[in-house]
């Protein structure tokens, strides 16, 4: 198969396996264009975290500050950092390097999850032809969560080059494939757009005129088990969130909020997004 630059689909993720270039990573946890990164049974209570140096093993980095070995029949407990390994192993390829990024079930339940892996001293990140272990930083940071070995915090991309747009080539592909409606389907034109930094990138605003605008975690000594994480209510954790008067709200220092945007977004098969932090301008 002739590869292309750019982000690695599904299929060539699990080439990638069977060959070897990526170990002990399971077949089901690849998705179209990420493969999901699983938890070990090793896990310690830490009071900080070192990055590694260039040749540094990442255990070597953190193993001071390690408090104790975490049973994994407990809970981790909310504002407590945690390092864990994980069970992939990588040998990338030389022209192949990678990112990685918290899943959406750990960002909105407010837990966070970066990655540090042997010799990288930068977090989420790993350099063409890296070769060697994955540990994960866990912080919930709204309330107690139960993890089990498998589970899936973080996914890692994998790049043979960077074919991010600029604002020339974003403008293109968003006339092309219609890229933001709203909610009546109708497509919202590009030059009707308020907010735009022409660096290649769609800016999503909150949705404040609908009945339900969000939800705002509660900090709560109910624990969230990570297994079960599609079973429980959502009142068990978060509170609705209704728009004041003149259609406002007023965000709190130090909470957590999940917020609805106002604009749709498609993603055709041929491209692949990523949902960055907002720009400090904002």
């Amino acid at each position: 198969m002739k590869l292309r630059k750019g982000a690695l689909p599904k299929q060539i993720i699990e080439q990638l396996i069977m060959a070897e270039f990526i170990q002990n990573a399971e077949l089901k946890n690849v998705k179209p264009a990420s493969l999901d990164l699983s938890i070990s049974d090793e896990i310690y209570l830490v009071k900080g975290v070192f990055l590694p140096r260039p040749e540094e093993e990442a255990y070597q980095a953190f193993k001071n500050l390690i408090i104790h070995k975490h049973n994994l029949a407990e809970p981790l407990a909310a504002n407590k950092t945690y390092l864990a390994r994980l069970s992939e192993k990588l040998n990338l390829p030389s022209s192949v390097y990678a990112y990685a990024n918290p899943k959406s079930t750990s960002g909105r339940n407010n837990i966070q999850a970066r990655l540090i892996a042997d010799g990288v001293a930068r977090y989420d990140s790993l350099p063409a032809g890296f070769s060697g272990d994955l540990w994960i930083v866990i912080t919930p940071k709204s309330f107690p969560v139960l993890l089990s070995p498998g589970n899936t915090l973080n996914q890692l991309r994998f790049f043979t080059g960077d074919t991010r747009f600029d604002a020339f080539e974003l403008e293109i592909a968003y006339k092309q494939f219609s890229l933001l409606f709203d909610k009546q389907k109708k497509f919202l034109a590009y030059e009707d757009l308020k907010i735009n930094d022409y660096d290649g990138s769609l800016i999503l605003t909150i949705d404040l005129k609908t009945e339900l605008i969000g939800w705002k975690a509660i900090n709560t000594l109910q624990v969230l088990d990570f297994s079960k994480i599609n079973y429980y209510e959502p009142s068990g954790f978060f509170e609705p969130l209704y728009p004041l008067k003149n259609n406002q709200m007023v965000l709190k220092q130090n909470e957590f909020y999940v917020l609805s945007t106002k604009e749709r977004l498609r993603v055709p098969p041929d491209l692949a997004a990523e949902m960055a932090a907002v720009d400090e301008r904002s």
